[in-house]
């Protein structure tokens, strides 16, 4: 006889059973899902889901069979927006039951708002890869995860201006973040909604222009910074723009904040890009493989 198992909604007080089995699952990369803060320690990870639960951003299924935790899965999504960022399938025994199981339950959960869901696993992970492509999920690119982690001295000073994005330049930095990445996940006026001391944006101007830009996060429970975007114009491209915000960014994670490292993700076909954050320290970590399920 099969083992019989349930699924539910996990409350705050089953955060730490599902940091610590997230834990394990992220350790390999044929079970890492990298929306997740991969490898990163339980405490982290409890961190993190605490927060976002409390901002009402977050929600966790959880699969037991009698009490023990045999499986799980989380969706990061916005209050207001459509967009969700799901987390696993996690899961131990019955693999495929029980991935379908919290998929289904997580779904019926979720705010009606949501009509898009993103996922971001491994590319060693096939399974869950398999798994969502037979749930409607549509392959939209592979993507890198770099890390630099802290040098011994920082990064000299760049030779060119970039400076604090302020009110005068909102609209051109809101025009170039369009031009740039049409399709992602923060609109330039939503990013300019969050600026604070954990979420900066600077500027390369010339004749009163934005030529390029650069915006960098503090994430307090992966005790780490990340670069989400940076972009420069067509025209002001090869100028060392690119290099002298990245170098900003730097300099404010390792300095200021005192980050022990530095994130992002990049496009598997954006070389030249690739090429500069190698050249500034930043080593290869992850690849993984984005589905996209619109609805």
């Amino acid at each position: 006889m099969k083992q019989s198992f349930f699924t539910r909604i996990a409350a705050p007080e089953d955060f730490p059973l599902l940091a610590a089995f997230i834990e394990r699952q992220s350790q390999q990369p044929e079970t890492q899902c990298i929306q997740t803060s991969t490898g990163e320690p339980a405490a982290n990870l409890l961190a993190e889901m605490e927060q976002l639960h409390g901002d009402g951003e977050m929600l966790f299924a959880a699969a037991f069979h009698q009490d023990q935790l045999i499986g799980a899965m989380g969706c990061e999504y916005e209050k207001e927006g459509t967009r969700g960022w799901l987390r696993g399938p996690f899961a131990g025994q019955r693999w495929d039951e029980v991935a379908a199981a919290l998929y289904t339950q997580l779904r019926q959960a979720l705010p009606a708002n949501i009509t898009r869901l993103d996922t971001f696993l491994n590319q060693a992970n096939r399974r869950g890869q398999v798994f969502y492509e037979q749930h409607g999920f549509q392959w939209i690119d592979t993507a890198h995860v770099y890390i630099a982690p802290r040098p011994a001295a920082l990064p000299d000073p760049p030779s060119l201006a970039c400076v604090p994005l302020e009110e005068a330049h909102h609209a051109d930095f809101i025009a170039l973040h369009q031009a740039i990445f049409p399709r992602t996940f923060y609109t330039g006026q939503q990013i300019i909604d969050q600026l604070d001391e954990q979420h900066r944006v600077w500027i390369v101007a010339a004749a009163g222009k934005v030529q390029g830009y650069v915006f960098a996060v503090i994430h307090p429970w992966a005790n780490e910074g990340y670069i989400e975007f940076v972009g420069v114009t067509a025209a002001a491209r090869g100028q060392g723009i690119g290099g002298a915000l990245l170098t900003t960014a730097l300099r404010y994670c390792f300095g200021e904040r005192d980050m022990p490292q530095v994130g992002l993700t990049v496009n598997n076909d954006n070389v030249n890009a690739r090429g500069l954050y190698e050249r500034l320290g930043f080593q290869l970590r992850y690849t993984g493989v984005n589905h996209r399920l619109t609805w």
